[in-house]
């Protein structure tokens, strides 16, 4: 129990680490992308599904390979 709380926390540090650099740039997320983060925040998306799907959305990849 104390390592899912664990990895839910750093989940939500990596996602908050996201949207901070992206508020500094002065930009805030797409909503895709925001979309993205809180799946992942969640815990339904790993990091490598994550990045799939952004590196697949921002190239046009309409399906992106399951991982």
């Amino acid at each position: 129990m104390a390592n899912k709380q664990h990895l839910e926390a750093e989940r939500a540090a990596d996602v908050d680490r996201v949207v901070a650099s992206a508020r500094i740039s002065g930009q805030s997320p797409s909503p895709f992308l925001a979309d993205l983060l809180n799946e992942y925040r969640a815990g339904r998306l790993s990091s490598a599904q994550l990045l799939a799907k952004a590196r697949a959305h921002y190239l046009g990849i309409d399906n992106p390979p399951k991982q």
